[in-house]
């Protein structure tokens, strides 16, 4: 079953136009499959946000932050043993 390590996981402050990086360590195997959302809205991949992921480390980078950005982010980590979830780190834009 995937685990997240949620021992440093954190609220990130960031200024508009800075980039904002969450990172959610964890143990896991079979790698899983990773999702990550904002208030309950899966976050996709495009121009601005791209996620990444190791055998330890899952990443989302939200590039040119803006107020839209900010909430309360969520990760969750399924593979065939089970799964994790993490409601965590806002990311919030401050004032520019």
């Amino acid at each position: 079953k995937p685990r997240i390590n949620k021992v440093n996981l954190k609220s990130v402050t960031v200024k508009a136009g800075q980039t904002i990086t969450l990172e959610a360590p964890y143990a896991a195997e079979p790698l899983p499959t990773m999702t990550w959302q904002r208030e309950s809205t899966e976050v996709k991949s495009d121009d601005r946000s791209q996620m990444t992921q190791t055998d330890k480390l899952a990443k989302l980078i939200i590039t040119k932050a803006v107020r839209a950005d900010t909430g309360r982010y969520t990760i969750r980590l399924v593979n065939d043993s089970g799964s994790d979830t993490f409601i965590g780190p806002s990311g919030l834009p401050g004032r520019s």
